[in-house]
């Protein structure tokens, strides 16, 4: 799969810092996408967004675990975000904010 995205496989050690910059650009991506609700959206639509890119963090944990990396990374980072993540969203869908 990821050779049909166009980059370099990054088990080739040169290739990692391109995956590492395709990761960033993501995020990025998705902070703004946030950022433009917060200011031009609806509270309502807002968390609706949260909710679904928490999805990012519980993907990016369940990696970890499943790699067998670092559990308290997984959990501790990846984890938390996406619980503070849906916490945030639900009173917004709700319409408690």
């Amino acid at each position: 799969m990821t050779s049909s995205f166009g980059l370099p496989l990054p088990e080739d050690g040169r290739n990692i810092t391109w995956w590492l910059r395709l990761k960033g650009s993501r995020d990025i991506a998705s902070g703004l996408v946030v950022l433009a609700l917060m200011v031009w959206g609806s509270a309502h639509v807002l968390g609706i967004i949260l909710l679904i890119q928490a999805i990012i963090p519980m993907g990016d944990m369940s990696l970890i675990l499943a790699a067998k990396g670092s559990t308290r990374t997984a959990l501790g980072v990846h984890g938390l975000t996406a619980a503070l993540m849906i916490a945030a969203a639900i009173p917004l869908i709700l319409g408690g904010a």
